[in-house]
């Protein structure tokens, strides 16, 4: 009967002394949103945007067409520059407005074949590559974001190689 008591007793202090061991780290947050000096490039006006990420100032809005109007809204071309003596760097975020992606990557890709076909371009899509059976992007394909992981890249190189000179031509 005092064995399982026993067990117990040394499972709680083994606990108790690795609990204790373990260092707690400290992090200090920063949001770039709450700056109280511009941090974001790649935008118009940054104290003249609508939402803090978006990339044309408000104004903008009824001089430019709605397809360039919602691509301002987009995030994808800002950059966040800082300088931190810290030894690690933690980054947390939350990707949003992401609404039917691929059908504005199909309505772009449409626009681009039809300016390669009125200057008598070549125009190869293998982007087609990377999506699933849905047609929607392959997850499995892509790293990070939009990004082709490296088996992404692999079916992009073999469809776009055809269509390559070798610089030595």
């Amino acid at each position: 009967m005092k064995r399982p008591f026993a067990l117990a007793g040394l499972i709680i202090t083994l606990s108790a002394q690795v609990a204790f061991c373990q260092k707690t780290i400290q992090y200090n947050w920063w949001n770039p949103a709450e700056s109280n000096f511009s941090v974001i490039q790649g935008q118009t006006w940054p104290k003249e945007v609508a939402q803090f990420y978006d990339r044309l100032l408000a104004r903008a809005k009824k001089e430019v067409n709605q397809s360039v109007w919602e691509r301002s809204q987009d995030a994808a071309g800002l950059t966040i520059r800082f300088y931190s003596n810290a030894p690690a760097i933690r980054v947390r975020y939350t990707v949003s407005g992401r609404k039917d992606q691929e059908k504005r990557i199909a309505g772009l890709n449409k626009q681009i074949a039809w300016l390669c076909s009125q200057e008598n371009v070549a125009y190869i899509n293998p982007g087609r590559l990377l999506l699933d059976s849905s047609r929607k992007l392959n997850k499995s394909l892509f790293a990070v974001g939009p990004h082709p992981d490296k088996e992404g890249h692999r079916i992009l190189a073999k469809a776009m190689a055809p269509y390559l000179v070798p610089l030595n031509e």
